[in-house]
């Protein structure tokens, strides 16, 4: 299955990549954390992409988004089961 038409290939790979260097670090304890924390995070991210000052760092701070996004999504789409 294609996902987004493959438009975001590179840019999801290299969210995955950020996704696994951080879980080598925390495990999986993202599925266990409060939602209110991921939310945090989430929100603590958007302000670090908005104070970025260069281009580079806004990508890595967007992965970062992406990243949270994912894990928060996730974890409402499951509590709501």
């Amino acid at each position: 299955m294609e996902l987004f038409n493959k438009n975001f290939d590179k840019t999801l790979k290299d969210a995955d990549t950020l996704f696994r260097s951080h879980s080598r670090e925390k495990d999986d304890s993202w599925k266990v954390i409060d939602i209110a924390d991921l939310e945090k995070g989430l929100f603590k991210d958007i302000d670090e992409f908005e104070n970025a000052r260069t281009n580079e760092d806004k990508y890595h701070e967007l992965l970062d988004i992406i990243n949270w996004a994912l894990m928060l999504a996730t974890r409402i789409k499951q509590e709501s089961k």
